[in-house]
């Protein structure tokens, strides 16, 4: 051992530090091509890369300790190089064995969702890691030999500005750890304004000739433009929407029948003689917290749930966004006469909560009040939410409660159960050989939606009430999902979604194609379906029953560049890869959601 310390000299610290730090992605690399599909080549890219990353940064240390004359400095420098380097190769690989990929500008938008992933095994792998790397680092500070035998020479800068080009080279800059990493944190922190508004452009926007109030220059008297009028016989139908968080039309057998019987009780509703199936339908924002923002008021919010700290759900922002004014549809159906309802799986006391209260529900019915008003019982709560059997019972025992009322409702639901990185518990209802989470918890929803269906096709509400079957966005891209579309392109968050509208009246046709436009459009084609014209809104989208003035249709999942899908005619696009000839109509378009949401943040979109 004694011998051991006195040969070892720094660069036999970095060698190993080096070994060890690449062994963590090449571990990573190898238990994901076991447990998924992974091309060898993919596999040899991010081997190299994650090598030629190493060696740079072994080389750069290697370099400045030729240069830096204090050995005491040069020690401290070095470890703490190795302990963050450590600490980010753990990250990066714990995320490709989750993922698939490195950590996506999504997810360090959604750090918590870290929760998910960590458990005991990372952890004692952490642990582990750091003792590893402060062994190394003490052996190195008790050394005796710490000045290298090897004199300074100029062939290292030769090969450190060839290790250099590589890096440039954008493939093996994705693929490798760090530098992917670091290059994703400046897309978020730093370059996530590549549409920043100059005051000329929106001095530029107010002389529009449209734009009749200054201070509030979205604001608009009318809904739609057509004449078309879809309920008779009554003034003011109920309408009960249904979020099923998060599911793409990919997992329902009545529009993709790509796995036979997984939702059969939504199947059954869209057969229905009285039910629109609405086909080619996009989510057009993601996730939640813009989702649920977006659908209900024709809007693209600027803050999400979690943002690195300006998010919904971080420090106390939810107590200042929920004072922003939208005019989201429980605040104008409330303006006309109905009462509008939310059913939530989440406790009163969330950053959700603050949300539903800012859109102007008038009756809020979060988890402990459904369980002590209309269950009787906390049977169905756990771990602070309220599971998708509790939240369906609720609402039924809320509309039997209430069948002979006569004043309008607006109700919402919100389920819980088929979030990303969930499975159903042991009293779900489980797909097939319950292998895959996502299916099994999509079939565990639907037979919830079943029993909910049993009761409404047999009450009063049957006759006077839309009943729309919706989600707040598509499915998340997690490994689940690539079990099963391991080889489709994935547009993160952006995708077709389900809209299914029950319609008593009888007035639409079986089948509608929107011809790829988006819930953008969702608030106003409920207020067409209402025959609600003459109302004042600040709604960036058109009714699906009005011609869309646009070519491009614009998907933003998160609060930055590269997170912005164009679709146009069905294909979808980065914003860099936009052919040339929509790229200046996309472009225009891009930049009336950024004076959109420049005035969300003044709050000057609708008034009090």
């Amino acid at each position: 051992m004694s011998l051991f310390v006195k040969t070892f000299n720094l660069k036999t610290y970095l060698i190993i530090c080096g070994i060890y730090v690449w062994s963590l992605m090449l571990i990573s690399l190898f238990l994901y091509r076991l447990k998924y599909f992974f091309q060898f080549k993919q596999l040899c890219l991010y081997t190299f890369s994650s090598f030629i990353e190493l060696f740079f940064i072994f080389l750069s240390c290697y370099i400045l300790f030729q240069l830096i004359k204090s050995i005491k400095f040069s020690k401290y420098l070095y470890s703490l190089i190795f302990i963050i380097l450590f600490v980010l190769y753990f990250i990066q690989g714990i995320t490709f064995y989750i993922l698939g990929n490195f950590l996506p500008i999504l997810a360090i938008e959604n750090l918590h969702e870290y929760k998910y992933y960590f458990n005991n095994l990372n952890l004692l792998i952490f642990i582990l890691g750091i003792i590893l790397l402060l062994t190394s680092t003490y052996l190195l500070y008790i050394s005796k030999n710490i000045k290298t035998k090897d004199t300074f020479n100029i062939k290292f800068f030769v090969i450190l500005i060839l290790t250099v080009c590589i890096l440039f080279i954008p493939t093996i800059r994705r693929h490798s750890p760090a530098f992917s990493l670091l290059t994703n944190c400046l897309k978020v922190f730093v370059f996530n304004n590549n549409f920043k508004l100059t005051n000329l452009q929106i001095e530029q926007f107010l002389k529009n000739e449209q734009i009749k109030n200054k201070e509030y220059p979205f604001l608009k008297d009318t809904v739609y433009n057509n004449d078309k009028h879809f309920i008779q016989d009554i003034e003011s139908p109920n309408v009960i929407i249904i979020f099923m968080e998060g599911i793409s039309t990919k997992f329902i057998s009545c529009y993709e029948n790509n796995f036979f019987n997984i939702t059969p009780n939504i199947d059954k509703f869209a057969n229905n003689e009285n039910v629109c199936k609405f086909d080619n339908y996009y989510n057009h924002t993601a996730s939640t917290f813009r989702g649920i923002i977006g659908t209900l008021s024709s809007a693209y919010p600027y803050h999400g749930g979690y943002e690195e700290g300006i998010g919904w759900a971080e420090s106390d922002n939810s107590e200042r966004y929920k004072q922003t004014k939208y005019s989201s549809l429980p605040k104008l159906l409330a303006n006309i006469g109905y009462n509008s309802i939310m059913f939530s799986p989440h406790i009163d006391k969330s950053a959700f909560s603050n949300m539903i209260k800012m859109l102007g529900f008038k009756e809020l019915y979060f988890a402990q009040k459904n369980c002590e008003e209309l269950l009787n019982s906390y049977e169905y709560f756990n771990e602070y939410l309220l599971s998708d059997k509790g939240i369906f019972l609720s609402l039924k025992e809320y509309l039997r409660k209430y069948e002979k009322d006569t004043e309008p409702k607006f109700i919402c639901l919100y389920n819980i159960g088929t979030h990303a990185l969930k499975n159903v518990n042991e009293n779900g209802k489980k797909y097939e050989d319950g292998n895959n989470q996502i299916l099994n918890r999509i079939h565990n929803l639907d037979y919830e939606i079943g029993e909910f269906l049993n009761y409404f096709y047999n009450s009063p509400y049957a006759k006077n009430t839309y009943l729309i079957i919706t989600t707040d966005h598509c499915t998340y891209y997690e490994p689940a999902y690539k079990e099963l579309f391991n080889n489709e392109p994935i547009y993160c968050f952006i995708d077709k979604i389900p809209l299914l509208i029950y319609n008593p009246f009888k007035t639409l046709p079986k089948n509608i194609d929107t011809n790829f436009r988006s819930s953008l459009d969702f608030a106003p084609t409920l207020l067409n379906l209402l025959n609600r014209k003459n109302i004042q809104n600040s709604f960036l989208g058109h009714s699906l029953f009005d011609l869309d003035p646009y070519n491009v249709n614009i998907g933003i999942y998160a609060d930055c560049s590269s997170s912005i899908i164009v679709q146009i005619k069905g294909m979808r696009y980065f914003i860099k890869d936009v052919p040339n000839k929509y790229y200046t109509e996309a472009e225009e378009y891009l930049r009336l959601i950024k004076i959109y949401q420049y005035y969300e943040q003044k709050n000057k979109l609708f008034p009090e």
